[in-house]
């Protein structure tokens, strides 16, 4: 199943930073201490890619225009890639824009790297996940090549932009896309590589040991025959040393741990799109950050990965359809409300 192929050139890297992923919290504790969290939410296609930056109280701290007037969308992750204890923000194009990736400082929202995961003529965007794969608890980036370029995975050094790792997460002719994540899942203290596979593979889902590319898991998070691909993230659900896989797929949102089956933690309308994931430190609180489909708005939903239940805090169902809510995961109480793009937009947004 790891195959070693690279369908595009290497990596050009313009300018260096370290890196780390805060929708997976890791094993490790921040080189800085102790850490700020923020999270992300980036604009779907339709206007020009937009990244909203927040703190970990839900209020925004800056805006950004990754790709100036691109208007294919962008993918997200957060985390600690400047070793400063702060969280800061990667950032890939959409479809139509390349495969170029922008690591942006979380101190100052200045640009501090920027990179074409694969060879820049392809033009199927790029999905991005961060985590602390090379164990020196600084995080590396992953990156899987969007629709059109096979299920290709690359790990970056975070420390010298140096591939780690370039491998196929699934047969190498099929041209879905790959999504990826990465977190500690064995709970080693080095983060794996979680990839779901895009439209048209099934909602199939495989963990890769970080050191070695061993495969973990490989499992479906839905039925088989579903078509329609997966987004996977990962959340210390638990509270341990191991990180949870996130599938969202069919219609519903599943996590499992090492050993665990899969767990349902909430069902949307049959017949639903996968929709982007993350897990999201709001006031010390880990819950999961859904994101939107093109095409369905660009309303955000937490969910309450305890109580397995989409809460608005007031009548315990899915989230206001015209403000996003941030959801206290242990008393299912609003904690704050926020408004992403305007509400006309339906686009979709990613989570990160």
């Amino acid at each position: 199943m790891r195959q070693t192929p690279r369908p595009g050139r290497a990596a050009r890297t313009l300018t260096v930073s370290q890196l780390e992923d805060r929708l997976t919290p890791t094993s490790l504790p921040p080189v800085g201490g102790t850490p700020t969290d923020l999270f992300a939410v980036g604009s779907g296609p339709g206007i020009a890619a937009e990244v909203h930056v927040y703190n970990a109280d839900g209020s925004l701290r800056f805006t950004l225009a990754p790709f100036g007037e691109f208007a294919g969308g962008a993918t997200v992750s957060t985390g600690d890639l400047t070793g400063d204890g702060v969280d800061d923000v990667t950032v890939g194009a959409g479809p139509g824009g390349g495969p170029h990736v922008v690591v942006f400082d979380g101190q100052t929202g200045a640009a501090v790297r920027s990179f074409f995961a694969y060879d820049p003529a392809f033009r199927g965007g790029v999905f991005v996940g961060l985590g602390d794969v090379t164990g020196d608890r600084l995080a590396d980036v992953v990156t899987g090549a969007g629709a059109g370029g096979g299920p290709h995975v690359v790990v970056f050094d975070g420390q010298t932009g140096a591939p780690v790792h370039s491998f196929f997460a699934y047969a190498a002719d099929f041209r879905g896309g790959v999504t990826v994540r990465a977190g500690d899942v064995d709970g080693d203290g080095f983060a794996d590589v979680v990839t779901g596979a895009g439209a048209g593979g099934g909602p199939h889902v495989n963990v890769f040991s970080g050191t070695d590319l061993s495969v973990l898991q490989s499992y479906y998070a839905a039925d088989p025959g579903d078509r329609a691909g997966v987004f996977v993230g990962v959340a210390n659900l638990r509270g341990d040393a191991r990180v949870e896989v996130v599938g969202s797929a069919a219609g519903r949102l599943t996590s499992r741990g090492y050993v665990e089956q899969n767990n349902l933690i909430a069902g949307f309308s049959p017949g639903a799109v996968p929709l982007p994931v993350a897990a999201v430190r709001f006031n010390g609180i880990i819950a999961i950050l859904i994101g939107a489909a093109p095409g369905t708005g660009s309303t955000v939903q937490i969910v309450d990965g305890t109580s397995n239940t989409i809460v608005d805090g007031t009548s315990n169902t899915i989230v206001d359809g015209t403000s996003n809510t941030i959801v206290d995961g242990t008393s299912n109480t609003v904690l704050r409300r926020i408004n992403n793009f305007p509400a006309s937009f339906t686009g979709g947004a990613s989570v990160g």
